[in-house]
């Protein structure tokens, strides 16, 4: 006998599946039928991201960032389509959105890098993937190619495809 579940996220954490279908957020279980652990109040949400951090559950969503904690909601970014979530090793919070850049949650506060934005620029506003590497560098990739931001947050370096160039990406649109 075989179950199917619509998940749009999916999470693994301590020998647990956890997957959102919609604006619902479960716990799967193969023996019997999975347990529900939230549904968002707004149910024309769809949670398209799901992260484990030390204050609750990160749900990432078609209208933001909710974090879940102890049977209640708290809107942590309003108003953005999430496409990515990551929290790097100074406990910030980076959001990633399908068309509005990415974001960084530092002190309380939100920063925004974008392809307008001189100050924290990105190559690309279409976010698809965010890591950090040994030196702390956060690589956002994107439609568009690569943003490397340094640790201190004040600097931005971009990779993508060159025609002629043998040393640039093989393609400016990155997943992974």
């Amino acid at each position: 006998q075989s179950t199917t579940v619509q998940a749009h996220a999916i999470a693994y954490h301590d020998n647990a599946l956890y997957y959102s279908s919609g604006s619902k957020f479960y716990r799967y279980n193969p023996d019997k039928d999975s347990e529900l652990i939230c549904s968002l109040p707004d149910s024309t949400v769809t949670i398209r991201y799901l992260h484990l951090s030390d204050s609750g559950w990160l749900l990432g969503t078609t209208k933001g960032v909710y974090r879940y904690a102890n049977g209640s909601f708290d809107i942590m970014l309003e108003n953005e389509s999430i496409s990515y979530l990551f929290t790097d090793d100074c406990k910030r919070l980076w959001a990633g959105t399908g068309s509005n850049g990415a974001s960084v949650l530092e002190n309380g506060r939100w920063l925004s890098f974008r392809e307008d934005n001189p100050g924290h620029p990105l190559i690309n506003n279409q976010v698809r993937c965010i890591n950090q590497d040994a030196k702390g560098n956060i690589w956002i990739g994107t439609f568009g190619g690569i943003t490397v931001v340094s640790p201190s947050l004040d600097h931005c370096s971009h990779f993508s495809h060159q025609e002629q160039e043998p040393w640039s990406l093989q393609h400016s649109s990155v997943y992974a």
